[in-house]
């Protein structure tokens, strides 16, 4: 199915469940993929990040709407891609001081967290029995997933994506709120995550660019009502619209 804004389906926060559970997207999921998620949910979010591992699956589902990646792959590895930082002590502590440092962006530092998910992807999957030709994708997947290193897959293109799109969502900035710009910054701000957008390989996908407006949109609109749409106006025209009809 093409892209459509009039079809997709926004993410509505006055009914959205902040607890990062899985409340969102639990009856999204398929019998095995609900398994999957209840063991992750003791290691999910373990860098102050609330919600991150259900709107990586939420978006990578929304994703799948549109773009014909295999679902066995995709879906589990958005589960279990960030899971690595429950075995980094204070792994919130550490994230916020690598990135004061510089060097939150360093491969060597990216692959802490994405090896150690690797071992419990395995750990979880194999407990569940997960169709054996499905793992080392998976585990491909999330073996790389931050630092990029090689050609993703289809199936990692679409959870790389939905991991870029999180940090277009309310979540996100809840989450990161003492970091993110001041409401008198509006112009700065969308200026910042439209180099998000446009930076090459950031995204891989021209739906999870679609996706990344129209959230973003939805999100600014939500944090600043009385600023945001002035700030969009000129270039987010057709967004606007669609939020309008929410």
């Amino acid at each position: 199915m093409k892209f459509s804004l009039e079809t997709y389906k926004l993410i509505d926060y006055k009914q959205w469940d902040f607890s990062g559970l899985g409340a969102n997207i639990y009856h999204l999921l398929t019998p095995i993929e609900k398994r999957i998620w209840r063991e992750a949910i003791p290691v999910q979010d373990m860098r102050d990040d609330e919600g991150q591992g259900e709107v990586v699956t939420l978006f990578t589902l929304r994703l799948l709407d549109y773009i014909d990646a295999n679902r066995e792959i995709a879906v589990p590895a958005a589960i279990l891609h960030d899971t690595g930082f429950s075995r980094i002590p204070n792994a919130g502590d550490a994230h916020r001081a690598a990135a004061k440092a510089g060097k939150a962006g360093d491969v060597s530092y990216r692959k802490i967290h994405q090896d150690f998910g690797v071992e419990i992807a395995k750990e979880i999957l194999w407990k569940l029995n997960y169709n054996p030709s499905h793992i080392q994708k998976i585990c491909e997947i999330i073996g790389d997933h931050d630092t990029r290193l090689n050609e993703p897959s289809l199936d990692g293109k679409v959870m790389m994506d939905a991991d870029i799109l999180w940090r277009f969502t309310l979540p996100q900035f809840n989450a990161y709120k003492d970091t993110e710009t001041p409401t008198g910054s509006l112009t700065e701000l969308l200026s910042r995550y439209e180099r998000i957008i446009s930076k090459p390989k950031r995204f891989y996908t021209q739906e999870g660019i679609a996706l990344a407006r129209v959230e973003f949109a939805n999100t600014l609109m939500r944090i600043y009502p009385d600023g945001a749409q002035s700030i969009l106006e000129p270039n987010y025209s057709a967004e606007l619209e669609r939020l309008s009809k929410q």
